[in-house]
């Protein structure tokens, strides 16, 4: 049957296919053959591998434009199996590319791009898959004459049963999340992390975020952290009587990060923290884990709406700290650097330069950072909710005089 709107598309059987959580075997999910152009399906990154604006980022985060990925997706086209992506296998992390009614591809994100890059770089593999799917056209339900119409058909499974998307997508991608790299793997535990539960986040004064994480007063975080994680990957990360090894610690760690310090700037630090050596970035790097339940809480109340939003200060502070970095890498310093004021005029804003500033001069004392970035996170924390300080005839407070009233010790 061919159906008329943004695309030409086939609507072939039903078929099923069984989860991929070996604890539950005999769980299916229900689906419809369909084939449509290969353009008109929203993947995760563009032909590019840059990331689709039009995509929900939050069911797949793979960073696609890693070199790795890039030899990943090139070395599939050259060598496209076409049988791979056309038998159906039974299961949802293999076979036909799974996509939700709007077109959105759930699993199969590197078997899209793979295909594209075929398309246009490798036409004889592309074809070659194109052949074999117009020969089994009536396996699927569809007429060859109605592929053949189709400028670049693609056979896909559009999921029919209702499910928790992101819970969905992230079993249907165990295999592929055994292969992340340990930030894509926080990415992706970040978006199982709710802002609500992680601003219930107790610190003590001297705690570090290890020691935070293992008090029964946060219990209930790493719990439901734990009851997120699929459960074929849960015993990776469980001692034998379920409680969160050191492993699932490192996981957790890194996902309160990701959530914490977002945006590409975030991406880069986690990079240049594990690639850096210089000292005085390790010392940076000490400070930011150091403090970090104090910021993930602070933001986390901003994130869930209890504090006025205008006061989130990660996303400068991961810019500046990349920034920093960077600068150190090249031998420059920031006072002679800042002199040149065209080289930060695109990437960093006054108050990000006077945050640079700020670090610079404290940057060799991990004491006065960490308690920088603690005195920070527990004044927005402290901050009134959003809408209360104009109800009492105060001034909207934003995150300008709160850092200059931390660094002026007011």
């Amino acid at each position: 049957m061919v159906v008329a709107g943004r695309t030409r598309t086939l609507v072939g059987i039903e078929t099923e296919a069984f989860g991929a959580n070996p604890a539950e075997m005999d769980k299916t999910y229900q689906f419809q053959y369909r084939v449509l152009n290969l353009d008109d399906l929203i993947a995760s990154h563009t032909d590019t591998l840059q990331p689709n604006p039009d995509y929900p980022q939050e069911i797949q985060p793979r960073l696609r434009d890693r070199a790795a990925s890039r030899v990943q997706v090139e070395t599939m086209a050259k060598n496209l199996n076409p049988r791979a992506l056309l038998q159906d296998s039974g299961f949802i992390d293999t076979g036909p590319m799974i996509i939700g009614s709007d077109l959105v591809v759930e699993s199969g994100n590197g078997r899209v791009l793979a295909l594209r890059k075929a398309a246009q770089d490798f036409p004889e593999r592309y074809q070659l898959y194109k052949d074999i799917l117009t020969k089994n056209a009536e396996r699927y339900g569809f007429d060859e004459k109605d592929i053949k119409a189709i400028r670049n058909p693609v056979l896909v499974r559009e999921r029919l049963s209702k499910v928790d998307r992101v819970a969905f997508v992230s079993e249907a991608n165990v295999g592929a999340i055994m292969g992340m790299s340990p930030y894509e793997r926080a990415l992706q535990d970040a978006g199982r992390l709710s802002d609500n539960v992680i601003s219930t986040l107790q610190v003590g004064e001297e705690q570090t975020i290890d020691q935070s994480l293992r008090s029964k007063a946060n219990e209930n975080i790493v719990n439901h952290f734990v009851s997120t994680i699929p459960a074929a990957e849960r015993a990776t990360i469980s001692e034998a009587k379920g409680a969160i090894n050191q492993q699932g610690l490192e996981r957790l760690k890194l996902a309160i990060f990701a959530k914490t310090y977002t945006g590409e700037s975030g991406k880069r630090l986690v990079r240049i923290f594990g690639e850096n050596v210089d000292p005085v970035v390790k010392s940076i790097e000490n400070a930011i884990f150091q403090s970090l339940p104090d910021m993930a809480k602070a933001e986390s109340l901003i994130g869930a709406g209890h504090r006025d939003k205008a006061l989130s200060i990660s996303p400068d502070l991961a810019e500046v700290i990349d920034t920093y970095a960077s600068l150190k890498q090249s031998g420059l310093t920031v006072k002679d650097c800042l002199a040149q004021k065209a080289m930060f005029e695109e990437r960093l804003n006054p108050f990000q330069k006077q945050l640079l500033e700020h670090l610079d001069d404290i940057a060799r004392k991990p004491k006065l950072l960490r308690e920088f970035l603690r005195d920070t996170a527990s004044r927005i924390e402290a901050s009134p909710p959003p809408g209360q300080a104009s109800m009492l005839g105060g001034d909207r407070l934003s995150k300008e005089k709160l850092v200059n009233a931390v660094m002026r010790h007011e």
